[in-house]
């Protein structure tokens, strides 16, 4: 079954860390990682400019504005916007420079909140904006709003710290987050050419309002010129997101890039898609494919391994949202191997937006690994995290992930280490937690379950690099089953080396799509409590399929299943004639799938082709013995 939800966004806080500004800017690294999200779009203007303002008017003395524009401070402060035509940098943001927009020489906007901060025991937020007068504009169907910037912002994020807004009456704003997703310490390009769409609120209007408002945090700087309204598309239509949900069973379910082929379910599919035009449109088709690009070796893939499409019967309306859901049926790997999920848009017209009109996301089917992170590092992250008061030694950070349909053991987790020398003669250890959310009391959702006997020194030769920290429980006191039907938390704890600290990289690109409340930190200052944050650490799990449920375990045995894994149909072939009399095949919960009679001969060819992909327990009895092998079936 499809289907269609309304598109609604909702915020969900939790305030459980509190971070000292001060210390963060020190730690954070600057990066200029871009992930595009609703109404947000850097292209060429599609159509005429309608109303353009370089701020060539403003000055001379940073007191003046553009004839009509007026600043607002609702923090009660002199923290104002102002007209410059050169940077001014605080403590933080000394070297930024100018704005190198396209008329920057002749004056910009800025709001230079270092430098309002600087010097400064006590940060203070800023809560200002600058606003335009009333613009007279044409009654068009769609409408663009162009300007070109540079900003940086600490310490405190969301949608609602930078924001462009909009009105037809100067009262009422709709906000436009002007981040583009971008994270704490996270610079723009200089100058950076922001679009946002803007036709939800200024179609068929005859005035508009333009405001630049920062609410929140207390630096860096945000400078703003070449603000234009350009008349937008009319055949236009968007993928704003696209989620692959490889599991629904939990109220947080993690998004993988590296899953096995023993742990991974079916997943359904969901994207967000707008019609961004001003045309209604015909004859739309959302189309979802799965290709396995290759294998896990580099060799040949299979291709398109699963499609499906949906075809609306109604048109399309300028500016509707909507959430189609694809979950039945679902896709569910049969191969280990590189895969692509990918949705595409099309309808009766030729799409002005094409470039933006398909999305895809790439996986790993692993034979042993989970990964929730990409590879791709900018930046490290501890569990200090910048806590006003610096504490190493227990600290912890965890990541969570589900169990898979069968029962796993985990047998050694893995950490890229930052290449920051503050590592070095950090010592850790592994840990494993088995979660359940508890909302009246958030720290009793982990329970221990597996931690390593001895801790790992970290030294120069680990920086940028993987290390491998292999469990060696004590097995009185740790279980490293994974349950079916559970939820665990990987990660690691930092017994001694203080003031060392121990960094792992920080996947920035994970974080535009990982579920809240996904990974957590636990911090042992004077209050030691759990909260949970939006890094993405570089933490991996090694897995391997656990044998449970049995009275009888599995050794050597004198007889073979060839070939192994096989698609249900092999060949048994016996050491010893007449040494088994029955044949028994059961699932890892122990549940009897079949029984057979051996009649006495070395070789058997057997189908099970009908069985489901997975891993079973064949076991052979003789007169006074049981042996079992574990048969795969993909």
């Amino acid at each position: 079954m499809k289907r269609f939800a309304f598109f609604c966004l909702i915020y969900l806080t939790v305030s459980a860390l509190g971070i000292n500004g001060q210390e963060l800017l020190k730690h954070d690294s600057i990066g200029d990682f871009v992930e595009w999200k609703h109404k947000k779009r850097q292209s060429k203007a599609l159509g005429d400019t309608l109303y353009y303002e370089d701020f060539g008017s403003g000055g001379p003395s940073s007191n003046q504005l553009p004839l009509g524009w007026t600043r607002q401070n609702w923090a009660g402060n002199s923290n104002d916007w102002i007209w410059t035509t050169s940077f001014l940098g605080g403590q933080y943001s000394q070297n930024v420079g100018s704005l190198n927009s396209t008329t920057g020489s002749n004056g910009f906007l800025s709001l230079p909140s270092d430098l309002y901060n600087t010097p400064a025991m006590m940060f203070v937020n800023m809560d200002a904006a600058v606003s335009s007068p009333p613009i007279p504009i044409p009654q068009k169907g769609a409408w663009l709003l162009q300007f070109q910037q540079a900003n940086r912002f600490c310490c405190s994020g969301g949608d609602s710290a930078l924001v462009a807004e909009v009105s037809t009456d100067g009262q009422q704003w709709t906000s436009f987050d002007a981040t583009f997703n971008r994270g704490i310490n996270f610079a723009t390009p200089n100058a950076m050419l922001a679009e946002i769409n803007v036709s939800s609120v200024l179609s068929f209007q005859d005035t508009a309002y333009i405001r630049f408002r920062q609410t929140g945090p207390s630096h860096y700087y945000w400078m703003v010129d070449d603000v234009a309204l350009v008349e937008g598309p009319t055949n236009a239509f968007q993928l704003n997101d696209l989620t692959l949900q490889f599991s629904d069973t939990f109220s947080v379910n993690p998004i993988y890039t590296q899953v096995p082929l023993s742990m991974v379910d079916s997943f359904s599919v969901s994207a967000i898609f707008e019609n961004v035009g001003s045309f209604s449109q015909s004859g739309f088709r959302v189309d979802y494919r799965i290709y396995q690009d290759s294998s896990l070796n580099g060799g040949v893939g299979n291709g398109l391994v699963f499609s499906d499409s949906i075809l609306y019967a109604q048109a399309v309306s300028p500016f509707f949202i909507d959430t189609v859901i694809f979950d039945s049926p679902k896709f569910k790997p049969s191969q280990t191997g590189f895969y692509r999920c990918e949705v595409s848009l099309s309808s009766d017209s030729v799409n002005q937006y094409s470039q933006f009109s398909r999305k895809s996301q790439s996986f790993i089917v692993s034979d042993s690994i989970i990964a929730r992170d990409w590879g791709i590092y900018n930046g490290g992250i501890s569990a200090h995290l910048g806590f006003s008061s610096p504490v190493y030694d227990s600290n912890k950070i965890a990541v969570l992930f589900n169990a898979g349909p069968i029962f796993q053991q985990i047998k050694a987790l893995r950490f890229f280490v930052h290449n920051s020398t503050v590592s070095v003669g950090a010592r850790v250890r592994p840990m494993l937690w088995e979660f359940d959310f508890d909302v009246n009391n958030f720290n009793n959702s982990f329970r221990l379950k597996a931690q390593d006997t001895a801790a790992i020194t970290i030294t120069s030769a680990m920086l940028d690099s993987w290390i491998h920290l292999p469990f060696d429980a004590d097995p009185n006191l740790s279980d490293l089953t994974l349950t079916p039907g559970k939820q665990y938390l990987m990660g690691w704890e930092q017994v001694s080396g203080a003031p060392k600290e121990f960094t792992v990289a920080r996947d920035y690109g994970m974080e535009a799509i990982s579920p809240p409340i996904s990974n957590f930190v636990f911090v042992n200052d004077q209050n030691p409590s759990w909260g949970w944050i939006t890094q993405v650490p570089a933490v991996r799990a090694v897995v391997e399929t656990a044998i449970v449920n049995l009275a009888e375990g599995i050794g050597k045995t004198a007889w073979q299943v060839i070939p192994n894994p096989n698609q249900g149909v092999f060949t048994l072939k016996l050491g010893e004639v007449n040494a088994y009399q029955l044949l028994e095949l059961r699932d890892l919960k122990g549940q009897l799938i079949r029984q057979a009679k051996l009649n006495g001969n070395q070789i058997h060819h057997l189908d099970f082709s009908d069985l489901e992909s997975g891993i079973y327990l064949i076991s052979l009895f003789g007169e006074t013995n049981r042996e079992t092998q574990k048969l795969i079936v993909y």
